[in-house]
């Protein structure tokens, strides 16, 4: 019972981080100016997602 007492708590900790990443950092002058900063990122890979040859 303790280890899930423990897990919960773990997750409930990052649950509340991944809201504060997500919702006030974004918020913040210099964090905003910095995330505007970075290049675009495109997730979508381009050559049908194979390794090529090894």
């Amino acid at each position: 019972m303790v280890e899930l007492a423990i897990m919960a708590a773990y997750l409930l900790i990052l649950a509340v981080g991944g809201c504060i990443a997500d919702y006030i950092l974004p918020h913040i002058p210099f964090v905003e100016r910095y995330i505007e900063s970075l290049p675009a990122f495109d997730d979508d890979e381009e050559g049908g997602g194979d390794c090529g040859p090894v």
